[in-house]
């Protein structure tokens, strides 16, 4: 599945609720995850002096996004009560709950 293709991962004023499947939850996850990790791998490299504008400000932004994008997640898996909801939900709330406690 291309990113273009991923209703998570595309840009727009409200949810794509009717486009989004179970299918695209850990695809998407996985991406927000990773690349967050690569961005701030880089931002700790880049810089001797750290502040808000050059780390704290940078890791809100990866984060909203990532809160964003849960909060559909949650909500899809709350309203849908299907078996393939619930088992994307659960997957990927362990590699959300990692990520939360690891960065």
């Amino acid at each position: 599945m291309s990113i273009t293709n991923n209703p998570l991962l595309t840009k727009s004023d409200l949810p794509l609720f009717t486009k989004l499947k179970p299918e695209h939850i850990e695809p998407a996850i996985d991406i927000i995850l990773n690349t967050n990790r690569k961005n701030i791998k880089e931002l700790l490299n880049e810089n001797k002096e750290y502040t808000w504008d050059n780390l704290v400000y940078p890791i809100e932004i990866m984060q909203a996004r990532l809160n964003d994008t849960w909060a559909i997640v949650s909500h899809l898996e709350a309203v849908k009560n299907a078996p393939e909801w619930h088992k994307a939900y659960e997957t990927c709330l362990t590699k959300v709950s990692e990520y939360t406690h690891n960065v």
